[in-house]
């Protein structure tokens, strides 16, 4: 999802900054120390004792270039019965995209209904124009049939989510340095320069949240922060069971 300006928590946003390569302005050690033991990379299934336990509410978090949405699919792959839950969004579907699948598709007038009828979690107006939302139905369904509900979210998200549904699972997840995601941006080669220079001038205002979440993954190796993923949500389970 873009950079968004949230429309409903009344909070400023801090003037953007030139910046450039550095460490995370926060503790790499703390999040090394969030690792669980016994995990090794590589590709990792979940398996059948994993899976069990009550619902859960997952959302990762993290700046553009953390590899929410990697690390979030790869997870969907490995626990077939976890559900992503999709956003709802007022901007028009692109080319490929079917309502119900990649989003739910609606129109401005139904969005602000549903805003105001109180059926989000979190919702934003992404440069004011186009509405995304997370919807609350659609992760209590999921949640009371037993079963792990995952999204990704930005950090003015996931604040109002804590809020709305405090017992929901805060996982926060970035590279080990601003560096890694600098390169990941722009690998992409999607965005210009001053692009990307807004977009790690926001990640560095981000990354502090790490120390609100519940948990904390280094995402430097995909299979590394499945499995750290995989055990986080086990232990949820077992702790809430």
């Amino acid at each position: 999802m873009p950079g968004r300006v949230c429309v409903c928590t009344g909070v400023a946003e801090s003037a953007t900054r030139q910046t450039g390569p550095a460490d995370l302005p926060y503790s790499v050690p703390a999040l090394a120390a969030a690792r669980l033991p016994g995990r090794a990379a590589g590709h990792h299934t979940v398996m059948s004792g994993e899976t069990s336990g009550p619902g859960l509410f997952v959302i990762l978090i993290g700046p553009s270039g953390a590899g929410k949405s990697t690390l979030l699919k790869a997870y969907l792959s490995a626990d077939p019965t976890a559900v992503r839950v999709l956003s709802c969004t007022t901007r028009p579907p692109r080319a490929g995209e079917q309502d119900g699948v990649d989003y739910h598709f609606l129109s401005d007038s139904e969005f602000s209904r549903r805003r105001a009828a109180g059926t989000f979690l979190e919702y934003a107006q992404v440069f004011g124009r186009h509405g995304y939302a997370t919807p609350r139905e659609e992760v209590l369904t999921v949640v009371g049939a037993g079963r792990i509900a995952i999204k990704d979210v930005d950090v003015q998200g996931a604040s109002q989510i804590r809020k709305a549904m405090p017992e929901a699972v805060q996982v926060f997840v970035a590279p080990s340095t601003l560096t890694e995601i600098e390169r990941r941006l722009r690998d992409r080669a999607t965005e210009s320069e001053d692009a990307i220079r807004r977009r790690l001038a926001e990640a560095e205002r981000e990354l502090p949240y790490a120390e609100r979440c519940d948990h904390r993954i280094a995402n430097d190796d995909l299979g590394a922060a499945l499995a750290e993923l995989t055990a986080v949500i086990a232990s949820e389970r077992r702790r809430r069971g």
